[in-house]
């Protein structure tokens, strides 16, 4: 009798642990179909860091420059649009339905060539198919071929109290 007693006890706990596992499981699914953080769903940029664009498996070409002045670790390349995958950060993700798949990262702040640091901004908006150019957030050119076809130019702009312009960076392919 005891050892019908123990047995129908685990079984019945053993139970209750898978149905208390699923609906944790159930729960956990449903959140996430309904949250997807913010930050994981925007469109990223490498920011000239061309190790991280080449580890991420985005990276297409790079694309010349030239400077009114000398610059340090400037980088500018055409790689593809991405984004985070939700399940794994380290995972890109291509979106297909978009119409813009392509743009060109360049390095988006230097603290090398000027005090306290300069960033660089696009001057001719108009040429190029779409573009993100917030002041200091991204600030990069989409595009619907992998193929720059007009020269981009950049403003570096000294971010001190006055924000003066101190040269410009033409790009090509």
């Amino acid at each position: 009798m005891k050892s019908t007693k123990k047995t129908i006890i685990s079984i019945f706990a053993i139970t209750l642990l898978i149905v208390l596992a699923l609906n944790f499981y159930n729960i956990a699914v449903f959140i996430d179909q309904i949250y997807t953080p913010v930050s994981l769903t925007q469109r990223k940029v490498t920011y000239g860091d061309k190790k991280w664009s080449e580890e991420r498996k985005v990276f297409i070409k790079n694309l010349n420059y030239d400077s009114s002045i000398k610059l340090k670790g400037f980088n500018v390349y055409l790689e593809k649009g991405f984004w985070f995958d939700p399940w794994n950060i380290n995972k890109s993700v291509f979106n297909k339905n978009t119409n813009y798949p392509y743009q060109i990262s360049f390095t988006a702040v230097d603290t090398l060539i000027a005090e306290p640091y300069a960033i660089f901004k696009i001057v001719n908006i108009q040429k190029f198919d779409s573009i993100d150019n917030e002041f200091l957030k991204d600030a990069c050119v989409y595009l619907k071929k992998p193929k720059l076809k007009d020269t981009l130019i950049l403003k570096i702009i000294k971010l001190d109290q006055k924000r003066d312009s101190i040269g410009y960076v033409k790009v090509w392919e």
